[in-house]
């Protein structure tokens, strides 16, 4: 699966669960273009911590999160190049402070684009008066 976005606009990712209500972890990792490697974003905890990993540490800053009981939001605000690859949210249920499942998201690629053109061009030979 992909999704393209144009360059400049805001990236929106939602992962929701369905099933028991418990406390949920949401973890949203991203391979960049090129790599073969899931790195971690940003983890949202059960218990309402968020953690920013650092191997990731510019999406920190361009990047909001936030959750409820049932869903995760990943917002990337001015997509450029290098937040184009794959994403994936990696949910853990947890009860009694002790991790009880964990389930991958199917992998999401993000493809930026440059933003169209503006410019037009004629073919027409302009006319010389003398």
């Amino acid at each position: 699966r992909h999704a393209q976005i144009e360059e400049g606009k805001e990236i929106t990712l939602i992962c929701s669960v369905s099933g028991t209500k418990v406390p949920l972890s949401t973890t949203w990792k991203f391979q960049k273009n090129g790599s073969s490697q899931l790195q971690d974003i940003v983890t949202l905890h059960y218990n309402g911590d968020i953690k920013w990993h650092r191997e990731l540490n510019n999406f920190e800053f361009k990047t909001s999160v936030h959750k409820d009981d049932r869903t995760s939001f990943l917002k990337v605000s001015k997509a450029s190049i290098l937040e184009a690859g794959t994403y994936q949210c990696v949910v853990e249920a947890w009860i009694s402070q002790t991790k009880r499942a964990k389930k991958e998201s199917n992998m999401l690629a993000i493809i930026v684009t440059k933003p169209g053109s503006k410019l037009t061009v004629r073919s027409e030979q302009p006319v010389l008066e003398r």
